[in-house]
């Protein structure tokens, strides 16, 4: 079994842009339904058979550009990032964005009472998802195109099944990395 792990084309942002936590939050909404601008694939040329992608804009449109039209795309829910979040009663500063998301990711890790999701239900959605994945293609080339934070956990996962291949800490945008058992 191959797997195709690729993370969604980058979408242009000011990372530095200083923002309140209202804007913060309406970054959150505009980076989740704003496909990025076209680029050229990078990594493997593998030909694969069936093509799973996180249904946020910007990982839907990576994954129509890296398979051919004939190949199956399935949109699965549980692809999706790690939401970002803030703190809903605190009073923080304006802040670059680039600070806002990590101290989202902070709260994310220090499982505070603010986050949409726990680490558990993260790790629980993306094993139940490789799970099944293992299960329907134990034979076939699967590409996944999902989001770089996530794609950390799941190498992890991939390697608990006994998958071999490298994924860097940041993973590039639009790019292939391949995993083998």
């Amino acid at each position: 079994m191959k797997i195709g792990l690729a993370r969604h084309y980058k979408l242009p942002h000011r990372r530095y842009t200083l923002a309140s936590k209202h804007q913060f939050l309406d970054w959150i909404d505009w980076y989740n339904t704003t496909p990025p601008p076209p680029m050229i694939p990078q990594g493997t040329n593998e030909i694969w058979d069936i093509c799973y992608t996180s249904p946020l804009p910007r990982a839907l449109h990576t994954a129509k550009t890296l398979i051919p039209t004939h190949i199956p795309l399935v949109l699965d829910s549980r692809l999706v990032e790690v939401p970002f979040s803030a703190p809903r009663h605190a009073y923080i500063p304006h802040l670059p964005l680039m600070f806002w998301q990590v101290l989202s990711r902070f709260g994310w890790w220090l499982k505070m009472d603010y986050q949409v999701e726990s680490q558990q239900e993260t790790l629980n959605r993306i094993r139940a998802f490789i799970d099944e994945i293992i299960q329907k293609h134990p034979h076939q080339r699967v590409l996944i195109v999902t989001h770089g934070f996530l794609m950390q956990y799941m190498r992890g996962v991939f390697r608990q099944h006994g998958f071999t291949g490298t994924i860097p800490i940041h993973p590039r945008f639009g790019y292939t990395y391949l995993l083998k058992k």
